[in-house]
């Protein structure tokens, strides 16, 4: 089967790497577009805007450059955060993969015990072969991708 290219410009998202998701516009795929696009208008916002400060609620000068601050940093983050799972996926698994997404679905779900999955790579790693875990570490994210994120301070 040939596989038609991810955009025509591009083979792959160029922001996170991903050809999994449908490509919108710039090169981006559907994630990485909403993601950019709104670290673009946080940079361009003013205290005198209207926008932010009803939807963020802040009150002086330097609360309105903490939050806008604090809002880059998470849209960046974040950005970073799915150009790694990217990379991942595309490689070996490993017991400490497998490990750390568990951990992170757990908190998704909001588990109690923080240390519910501490101390399993060794064990998921002998364990389960690379297919096993591969498939095991492919399930759990397209749990976390499920998730709707939409950060501290989104909203």
């Amino acid at each position: 089967m040939i596989r038609e290219k991810w955009s025509k410009k591009f083979e792959k998202c160029r922001q996170c790497g991903t050809e999994r998701y449908e490509h919108v516009a710039r090169g981006l795929c559907t994630r990485c577009y909403r993601l950019v696009r709104k670290l673009e208008q946080v940079k361009t916002w003013k205290p005198s805007d209207p926008e932010p400060k009803r939807r963020y609620g802040f009150y002086d000068l330097e609360e309105f450059k903490a939050k806008k601050r604090d809002l880059e940093g998470e849209i960046k983050e974040r950005l970073e955060f799915l150009k790694i799972k990217e990379e991942t996926l595309k490689g070996p698994i490993y017991g400490i993969d497998i490990e750390g997404q568990l951990r992170r679905v757990a908190e998704l779900c909001r588990v109690r015990n923080k240390g519910l999955f501490h101390g399993m790579a060794n064990e998921i790693q002998h364990c389960f072969g690379q297919k096993q875990r591969k498939m095991l570490y492919e399930l759990l994210n397209a749990i976390e991708e499920g998730i709707w994120w939409g950060g501290n301070h989104l909203g």
